[in-house]
Parts: structure tokens; sequence; C-alpha cells
């Protein structure tokens, strides 16, 4: 089901019907298209697909750019990149939001 939503999804943005949503949905279709592709053990895609997610998604969604670094880096060690899945690690872990 998320593959033929991703389908789609792709297919509205080859189009150009995506270019006017906000940024929190920017962020919302970023973060899930790196998601299936995560799923799909498509990780490249799925690195870059988290990579991105735009920086003023924070605003909106305190968590996604955490959460965009996480799928980065579970992408990054799978695909045999320790170094740089441990540098994404770090970095999500300072960028975390701090609780209430």
């Amino acid at each position: 089901m998320a593959e033929k939503g991703l389908a789609e999804m792709e297919r509205d943005r080859a189009a150009g019907k995506l270019e006017n949503m906000g940024p929190e949905a920017r962020a919302g279709v970023a973060l899930a298209r790196a998601n299936v592709f995560l799923l799909q053990g498509k990780y490249a895609e799925a690195a870059q697909a988290a990579r991105d997610v735009p920086q003023e998604a924070k605003k909106f969604k305190p968590h996604a750019q955490v959460e965009a670094l996480l799928i980065e880096g579970l992408a990054r060690q799978k695909m045999d990149q320790a170094a740089e899945a441990r540098t994404v690690f770090l970095k999500a872990k300072k960028k975390q939001p701090k609780p209430w």
C-alpha cells in the first residue's frame, strides 16, 4: 500500500502538482518517501530522501530533522558506511528537541 502511494506521489511530483505544498507537507512527503525507501531496502534513495527534508520543517514538526537524520543513519549503516552513519547519529543526538 505504501509503495502504491509512493508511486502516485512520484507521478504527481513529476507532473509538478506538488510544487505549491507548504514546508510542513513537503517535510511529511520527504519523510514518508525516506521511510518507504528504507523499508524497500533502497538505502541510497532513503538517505537522499531524508536529506531532502526541508530545514524549515522544524518549525512545524520539531522531530522532523531528527527523524530524517535517523533514517539517513540507518540507511548508511545498511550500506556499510559505519563512520558516516555514526556522524549522522551524533548529529541527530545534538538536534534532539528538549523535553518539556
